[in-house]
């Protein structure tokens, strides 16, 4: 039995929705119920009782349409009074009766302005296809989830977050597409077909409500935690955080990637930067420092403006560091110099770039050790002066002069150890004047002291030549004490050129006799270091390479015990003539003037040019006679029997000859 009321139009008493004629003022409705009965048969009928016309049964899921047919003709008649109180004409509880009836009365209506094709559109807006599925269009419903499916798989592939309002578009098209589709499908139903699906029609409308309110709410609610995954993902950006953003920022790529929100695409954009610079990170690590800078580098240069430079700059900056020590350990400081002045010129900025000048200082002092270590003292001193030089400010710049002091003092050692004397006071020089104040320059007058020991057990041991070499730098530098000062060393000078000389040093030999001759001219040694020296010239130039020098002809007799040589100087240049044996000597002539340089040998000496008599102990001589300031000519020399009481004659010229 229905219990749906409805309100009359005349007397506006609430009275039964299938009632045909009002109780109280007797208005007329014409009144169609339909439904089915339990044996599931249609029914369209008139009938308040709604009882089926075929089976009997009770209607089930029935639609009542009552409309309104006329007005009474007379006024309608009061009910007649009963003895008993009025209060049973009109119950008390009426209103509440009215109020119930009225709010099913609202639901009555809004289910029975339901048609299919409205339900069926309502059920596709949902994107599923449900409005094919109740109309039971299974092919059309499958193909809706085809499409569903490719459509996301288009969305994944194309990338949402590159431009959400064409996909939010493309989405909305779609779903519109589906409910207009659903709509007039609905519409084109023949009528049996219709019947039967509008059995269910409330519960298909409210169950696509229900859909809608819960993909539209948990849209929503999706949208929210991708834009609180974007505000965790800018925040960790903002600090630097990569680690952490991207976190949040794969999860914006994955999980939240069709939540459409606008700040998708610069969710990526911060992704992709942080993946380059995690990248570079994990490059250094590997040792890998070159590939790591290029990658830091790509990434300045994609991303000028990015909050990230700075981090970008310091990773660059520290695996430039960490290259450059890595060189320094490996012994390569040169290399290790020039990744510190790329980190210095492309990143002074950064936190190691405040910090390189005194890694490069390191790096110099190092180096300096280094070459100190092998002995290579000279090249030690140059990384020293360029530490000294440029970074004077930094700890190893102040370190380096004690450094400077030892590589010095280890070099004089050494050439002390040689017996270069000399060359060891001037490096001791160097620490006294530039470094006082170091630990090596406190040790030099203990040096000085030894040295003059060493000497004076030289000369008394007779070791002329270690005691020429030790004295003649005591002197040279002004260390030989005054007591010691007026030391002769004429005598050792001159042994110490014999010695020389017999062990065919005759550069050293010839230093040292003309040392005696010029410091001791009053000795007299001088005038054996004279010919000594001759001797020792001889030899030198000889060794050298010389010219052929024929021997002179016999002119005549001279005085006994006594030989003579005349000498005629037929060349434009000045001749330097040595006679080495048992009276060595020298002596030079003067060029002839008029004389001129031949390109062949005359027949006859010319005889025009000066010309000297050289009277020397008669011997056997070797004679050098070379042009004093004509480099370009070869000496000639030559061996020379010179018999006692006998004249020579030789002249001399010089012949060109094309080459």
């Amino acid at each position: 039995m229905n219990t749906e009321t409805k309100k009359c139009a005349l007397c506006a008493e609430m009275i039964p929705i299938e009632a045909s004629t009002c109780p109280y003022c007797g208005a007329k409705y014409d009144v169609t119920i339909q439904g089915y009965c339990s044996q599931d048969h249609r029914v369209v009928t008139a009938d308040e009782r709604g009882l089926c016309p075929t089976c009997g049964g009770p209607l089930i899921d029935i639609r009542v349409e009552s409309h309104h047919l006329e007005k009474p003709l007379a006024a309608p008649q009061p009910v007649t009074p009963s003895p008993t109180p009025p209060v049973e004409a009109a119950p008390t509880a009426q209103p509440v009766q009215s109020e119930s009836t009225s709010k099913k009365s609202w639901r009555a209506r809004l289910e029975g302005s339901l048609s299919l094709p409205l339900v069926v559109g309502l059920l596709n807006l949902n994107g599923l296809g449900l409005g094919y599925l109740y109309l039971r269009k299974w092919r059309r419903w499958f193909g809706i989830l085809f499409v569903d499916f490719l459509l996301f798989l288009m969305a994944a592939g194309f990338n949402t977050s590159k431009n959400p309002p064409l996909w939010a578009g493309i989405l909305g098209v779609w779903l519109l597409f589906q409910a207009l589709n659903g709509w007039w499908r609905a519409r084109k139903l023949y009528s049996f077909e219709r019947s039967h699906l509008e059995r269910h029609l409330p519960f298909a409308f409210y169950a696509a409500v229900v859909i809608l309110v819960v993909e539209c709410v948990g849209f929503f609610l999706f949208r929210q935690a991708g834009q609180k995954a974007f505000e965790a993902a800018k925040t960790a950006y903002e600090a630097g955080d990569c680690t952490t953003a991207r976190t949040y920022l794969g999860d914006l790529d994955t999980i939240y990637r069709f939540t459409l929100i606008p700040e998708l695409a610069q969710a990526e954009n911060w992704s992709m930067e942080c993946n380059i610079l995690e990248n570079a990170s994990l490059i250094a690590e590997e040792g890998d420092y070159d590939e790591a800078i290029q990658e830091y580098a790509r990434y300045l240069n994609k991303y000028p403006q990015s909050g990230l430079v700075p981090i970008a700059q310091e990773g660059a900056s520290g695996a430039y560091q960490a290259w450059a020590t890595k060189l320094r350990e490996e012994g390569a400081y040169e290399e290790a110099l020039l990744k510190y002045e790329a980190l210095a010129s492309s990143y002074p900025n950064t936190q190691a770039g405040t910090q390189v000048n005194t890694w490069i200082a390191e790096t110099y002092m190092g180096w300096a050790t280094k070459y100190k270590e092998e002995g290579e003292y000279a090249t030690a001193i140059e990384k020293i002066d360029e530490l000294l030089h440029d970074f004077p400010d930094t700890p190893s710049g102040v370190n380096g002069k004690d450094l400077a002091s030892e590589i010095y003092a280890e070099w004089a050692d050494q050439l002390l150890q040689a017996e270069d004397y000399g060359e060891a006071f001037r490096k001791y020089e160097v620490i006294v004047s530039e470094y006082p104040n170091t630990p090596a320059a406190s040790k030099f007058d203990a040096v000085l002291n030894d040295l003059i020991e060493t000497g004076t057990e030289a000369l008394a041991d007779g070791r002329h030549c270690q005691a020429v070499m030790i004295f003649e730098a005591l002197y040279a530098g002004g260390y030989l004490p005054e007591a010691e000062s007026s030391i002769d060393l004429a005598d050792t000078l001159f042994n110490c050129g014999q010695e020389e000389f017999a062990a065919e040093k005759y550069d050293e030999a010839i230093a040292h006799f003309e040392a005696l001759i010029t410091n001791y001219p009053d000795s007299p040694l001088v005038g054996q270091a004279e010919a000594a020296l001759v001797d020792a010239r001889v030899a030198q130039m000889k060794v050298a390479g010389t010219g052929e020098l024929p021997p002179p002809l016999e002119s005549g007799w001279t005085t006994p015990g006594t030989s003579a040589v005349v000498i005629s100087n037929d060349s434009p240049e000045r001749l330097e003539f040595l006679f080495s044996g048992p009276d060595s000597k020298s002596f030079i002539m003067e060029p002839c003037e008029t004389c001129i340089n031949y390109m062949f040998s005359p027949i006859f000496c010319p005889e025009k040019g000066p010309s000297m008599t050289v009277s020397v102990v008669p011997g056997t001589y070797q004679v050098v006679v070379r042009a004093i300031d004509d480099s370009s000519i070869t000496p000639w020399s030559g061996t020379w029997e010179l018999a006692d009481g006998r004249q020579y004659f030789n002249c001399f010229f010089i012949v060109t000859r094309l080459q």
